[in-house]
């Protein structure tokens, strides 16, 4: 998400980690006034203008990126839905990845607990009708049974025919939705303890963890983490000294 002077801070590098990708489903929030923290937040990012594309990667209120938008089932651009589908995306994105989605304007407004959702009612669930099973139908007399026949001489075993080899599983990576751009990479000094990545996980997640920086803990496993949007489920990644 962007900040409220450029609607979007430019630190070079690649873009900060965020969380599992996939079609999330759009959630509703307890009620709750729709004039309460995304308007806030909306202000921040954009000046509360719902429909802003300023050619920049961000999109709407809440200014979301194309990839964002899409990992919470959005389709087209985020800037040309309505208000209310706009805040219903940003809290299913709040239920992946809390309020670091944007950083700078919840640490300068101070949000936390649970946002309202403000965007009206769901579409109601469409239930299947019931499968009806056929009749049961009565069992035909059994058949006479033949004389049988003489057995057969027995054929030779064929050889077993060797296993087939399975097939390599690829782990599939944790999409994330970006959040802010990562400064240049420096070399940083380690401190000789690993963290290993689990469900969920995210750069910055495991950095308030353990109060660290997440770019530290990038610029410490340049090796293995080409892009802080990518990181799988099992990776050990060193954690750097405590400033």
């Amino acid at each position: 998400m962007q900040t409220k002077q450029t609607f979007k801070k430019v630190l070079g590098g690649g873009l900060a980690a965020a969380t599992l990708a996939g079609a999330a489903v759009v959630a509703q929030a307890p009620a709750a006034s729709a004039s309460g923290q995304w308007d806030q937040l909306a202000e921040c990012e954009s000046n509360g203008n719902w429909s802003i594309n300023t050619g920049n990667g961000y999109y709407g209120g809440l200014q979301f990126s194309q990839q964002s938008w899409q990992a919470v089932g959005g389709s087209g651009l985020p800037s040309d839905a309505s208000k209310s589908e706009q805040i219903n995306r940003a809290h299913a994105l709040w239920e992946i990845q809390g309020w670091g989605a944007w950083p700078s304007c919840t640490s300068q407004l101070g949000l936390s607990g649970t946002p309202s959702s403000g965007g009206g009612s769901s579409a109601p669930a469409v239930a299947s009708a019931p499968q009806q099973s056929a009749p049961e139908q009565e069992a035909p007399a059994p058949a006479p049974e033949p004389a049988p026949a003489p057995e057969p001489a027995p054929a030779p075993e064929p050889a077993p025919a060797p296993a087939p080899e399975p097939a390599p599983v690829e782990q599939a990576p944790v999409e994330q939705a970006p959040v802010e751009q990562a400064p240049q990479q420096a070399e940083v000094q380690v401190s000789g303890e690993t963290y290993t990545v689990q469900a969920g996980d995210s750069l910055s997640s495991i950095a308030n963890a353990l109060g660290l920086d997440w770019n530290d803990i990038w610029n410490a496993n340049t090796d293995t983490v080409q892009d802080p949007n990518l990181i799988f489920v099992g990776d050990q990644l060193k954690l750097p000294a405590a400033g």
